[in-house]
């Protein structure tokens, strides 16, 4: 696992805020099925890094996660989570929840892979 500067500096030199995906449903969408597209958005995030040769694998694919956002991904199917702070969604991304906010804004994820790195943002407010 990468310490708290690590984590910092790969944050200040990602691409800027790559995707986003709001928490509310589209009209007509169910809510569960809009959080699974959750997971797609980690899909598009993952490929907007850069391709890495062969020689350079595994670094595997990690997602750092603040508050709301590490929230989301504890909660999509297929988490499995390790402890209080760390799990595996789908068997591809390895999660860590970071909740200092200095470091990873409320909301926000950083989806990394190696030293290359991309931001993410979780955006509006739960509708019921």
């Amino acid at each position: 696992m990468k310490n708290e500067q690590d984590i910092k500096d790969l944050w200040d030199n990602a691409q800027h805020d790559s995707v986003s995906w709001p928490l509310c449903a589209p009209k007509g969408i169910a809510s569960t099925e809009h959080k699974l597209s959750f997971v797609d958005l980690l899909i598009l995030g993952s490929g907007n890094l850069p391709f890495m040769q062969p020689s350079d694998f595994p670094p595997p694919f990690r997602i750092f996660a603040s508050g709301e956002a590490a929230d989301i991904i504890a909660s999509l199917p297929r988490y499995e989570p390790l402890d209080d702070r760390h799990g595996t969604l789908n068997g591809i991304w390895e999660t860590t929840r970071v909740d200092d906010s200095d470091i990873i804004p409320e909301r926000h994820f950083l989806i990394t892979r190696g030293d290359q790195a991309a931001r993410g943002q979780v955006t509006g407010d739960w509708v019921f």
